[in-house]
């Protein structure tokens, strides 16, 4: 950072009359056992190559915990508080370093922090996000997106909905809550579901019963492989045709056969390099590799004529080479 303020336009002008909110926090001793409303994922792989040179006190920054008002006393999430009088403390952020700080001085009971308060658990999520990703991007996209459903943002509940109607969900923390969307279903990434969205919402349910049928055993879909299927319905909506029963049940019975062979993964390999691995259309080259596949199989119940009638190769070709 330089001492002095660099504008590309030659004077820096900064922001005049800026609105604060909140109010300052304070540094305290908090309790090294402190628990937090959802975190994310505690690695050892993260605590242990931050501890490989040992603790370093110069490189520690207290961790934030929010105080929370009296009403949330008798609140479920505050189990820890119930009966006691104590002040309704609970980590936001910080949790690896709690960890870390716990194996370095593990006789200690209480280490350095930094208490604000809020008002809400809306707030006390949105603080998370806006800290761990608008500010610093300490939290991948599943993370941040499980606290900004909790902080009940319009944009993240219309995405929470298309999960559920979909019958997927997304893990951003393996605590209690930590998972949104569909119950029991197989997680997708934010952003892979984000790509499919864009090709029909009926499309994705479509192709994410098949990977479903097809890997029941399996609590996450491959992104990419998700993706082709659904630009696949998107492109062939013959496919999606009540009428077409014998052209569906075609495609069905060819795409088990694969699923019977290989994993998701390999199976979203296979079809990308069938499909040509198109550098920043790895979905629309899937599609493809599925389609390509599709058309030159055996005949099953329908003939390899009827099939390569039915599907043009030129409308995956068009969609890819525009």
């Amino acid at each position: 950072m330089s001492n002095s303020l660099i504008s590309k336009k030659g004077n820096p002008r900064l922001p005049q009359n800026i609105s604060t909110s909140g109010s300052p926090g304070v540094t305290m001793d908090v309790s090294v056992s402190m628990k937090s409303l959802i975190n994310r994922a505690t690695n050892e792989s993260t605590i242990n190559k931050n501890l490989k040179g040992g603790w370093n006190w110069n490189m520690y920054t207290p961790v934030i915990v929010a105080e929370f008002p009296e009403k949330f006393r008798s609140d479920p999430d505050f189990e820890e508080y119930h009966g006691n009088n104590l002040p309704l403390l609970k980590l936001l952020d910080g949790d690896h370093r709690k960890h870390m700080y716990q194996r370095a001085f593990p006789g200690e009971q209480t280490m350095p922090g930094y208490r604000i308060p809020v008002k809400t658990k809306e707030e006390y999520h949105k603080l998370f996000y806006e800290i761990n990703w608008a500010s610093r991007k300490n939290a991948n996209k599943e993370e941040v997106f499980i606290h900004q459903v909790l902080a009940k943002e319009p944009e993240a509940l219309v995405i929470e909905l298309k999960l559920r109607r979909c019958g997927v969900s997304v893990c951003g923390s393996p605590d209690a809550g930590g998972t949104v969307g569909a119950k029991n279903s197989p997680h997708v990434t934010v952003g892979a579901f984000g790509r499919c969205l864009k090709h029909g919402e009926s499309n994705v349910r479509r192709a994410v019963q098949l990977l479903r049928n097809c890997w029941p055993a399996d609590n996450m879909l491959k992104g990419e492989l998700l993706e082709g299927l659904t630009i696949m319905y998107s492109v062939y909506p013959v496919l999606s045709n009540p009428s077409s029963n014998k052209l569906c049940g075609d495609f069905v019975s060819f795409f088990n056969r694969y699923a019977n062979m290989f994993d998701q993964r390999e199976a979203a390999t296979l079809f990308k390099d069938k499909g040509g691995r198109v550098h920043h259309k790895h979905g629309e080259s899937i599609a493809r590799g599925i389609v390509s596949h599709w058309r030159d199989s055996k005949d099953n119940k329908c003939t390899r004529k009827y099939r390569q009638k039915a599907v043009k190769m030129h409308v995956i070709n068009d969609l890819i080479e525009r």
